[in-house]
């Protein structure tokens, strides 16, 4: 059961969090007339680390369910800021009819970075403010895993 409830974590995170939705993003908000009606991709992603890494302003604890979704989520960025490489003979460009080439990272990776720096800050700061030894050490396990992420950037 808790394998299903990972996978659902994954997708939903995956879905939010898609290169297309992204790039989408951020393409509106090159071309938008109005910047007003734009929501940009830096405050979206700022949102999205907000609702799932509330506790870090509370200093409450974070039960098991909350940590293997924030451990999700520090998946999915590190995917996002080192994606493996190709494999071999695969997609050569999204040559034929109704294929394209999958988004690569390399426009929204800088914010990416960016955010985990800020979630880094904000985990530091949280560490002070919990007694709870096992959401310590998530937090701790959480910078540790952004400091790696950001070190192996390709």
């Amino acid at each position: 059961r808790d394998v299903y409830k990972r996978q659902a974590q994954v997708r939903s995170l995956g879905s939010l969090l898609s290169n297309d939705r992204l790039q989408r993003m951020l393409e509106f908000e090159a071309l938008a007339a109005n910047k007003r009606d734009v929501y940009p991709v830096a405050s979206f992603l700022a949102d999205v680390r907000g609702g799932l890494w509330k506790e870090l302003n509370s200093g409450a604890p974070i039960d098991a369910f909350r940590r293997r979704l924030q451990r999700v989520y520090l998946e999915t960025m590190n995917t996002k800021i080192n994606p493996p490489a190709p494999a071999p003979g695969g997609q050569g460009g999204g040559g034929g009819f109704g294929q394209q080439a999958p988004v690569g990272t390399a426009d929204f990776r800088p914010i990416l970075k960016a955010e985990m720096r800020a979630l880094d800050a904000s985990l530091a700061a949280a560490i002070g403010r919990t007694s709870d030894t096992m959401t310590r050490a998530h937090l701790q396990d959480a910078r540790d895993q952004i400091k790696m992420m950001l070190s192996t950037e390709k």
